[in-house]
């Protein structure tokens, strides 16, 4: 069985203990039975928390219903499960306005929530030249072929198609290299969005920056290859690096910023 108490440890957030209360609870079930249990879907933040604290207990895996997807459904089975095949409860929706006209991400989010439409059951909005890909929980895919008949004031058709089928648009970011002096937080942050150290760690300090879909808590926290840094008004950034050093002794950073 999961040890729950120390899934739990440490954590204050009412509603970060009831997502992992449900995830040790999906756990010991699939320990029981030996059948693969799946959550609604997460947002980023959900699914790193619980990365970092079933690391060892279960085998917890994510898919959104296509690759890098933002927000994911967990599977949770035990080690020596005998299921082979992954079932993750995703379904895509194609939403298709009369003249093919496409909508801000806020404006196809306004119209589901104004169906009363829980966000967790809502996966990623990928919106292309003509349409929008939704990816949402199967549980609520035939009530939103009924029912999503609008988004905003334009008149849409949606249906059910096949994830293999639809050729979503490639994500698009600006790529820059540069060169920092120290991996704390507040000197790569300085360098990735074109501020003063000063000013960079005053924006940490507020509250106004997540490394990893956490808020930062300490300008001088080391950042590395791989981590996400997410700024308010400047949008999400990756760090690429292989620590390797210039001859002046700083580092060699990529980074590529979400457009």
């Amino acid at each position: 069985m999961i040890n729950r108490k120390q899934a739990l440890f440490g954590i204050t957030d009412k509603d970060e203990k009831n997502l992992i209360s449900l995830i040790c609870d999906k756990a010991d079930k699939a320990v029981t039975t030996g059948a693969r249990m799946y959550s609604r879907f997460l947002s980023p933040a959900q699914a790193h928390l619980i990365k970092d604290r079933f690391n060892a207990d279960a085998d917890i895996s994510f898919f959104g219903g296509y690759e890098d997807a933002e927000r994911t459904v967990a599977c949770i089975s035990s080690y020596d499960t005998y299921e082979t095949d992954f079932d993750y409860p995703v379904r895509v929706l194609k939403i298709t306005s009369k003249n093919k006209a496409v909508f801000s991400h806020r404006d196809y989010l306004g119209s589901l929530m104004a169906l009363g439409i829980k966000r967790e059951l809502l996966g990623d909005i990928v919106i292309s030249d003509s349409c929008a890909f939704l990816f949402c929980h199967k549980e609520i895919c035939d009530f939103l072929t009924l029912n999503l008949t609008s988004v905003g004031r334009n008149t849409v058709t949606t249906e059910i198609v096949k994830a293999a089928e639809i050729t979503l648009p490639p994500k698009q970011f600006k790529e820059k290299s540069l060169t920092v002096s120290s991996m704390r937080l507040d000197c790569v942050l300085s360098a990735a969005i074109g501020k003063s150290r000063a000013a960079s760690a005053e924006m940490i300090t507020k509250g106004l920056v997540q490394v990893n879909y956490e808020y930062a808590k300490s300008t001088s926290a080391q950042v590395g290859d791989g981590d996400t840094i997410s700024v308010r008004g400047f949008g999400k950034m990756l760090l690429n690096t292989d620590n390797t050093l210039t001859k002046k002794g700083r580092y060699h950073l990529q980074i590529k910023q979400y457009i």
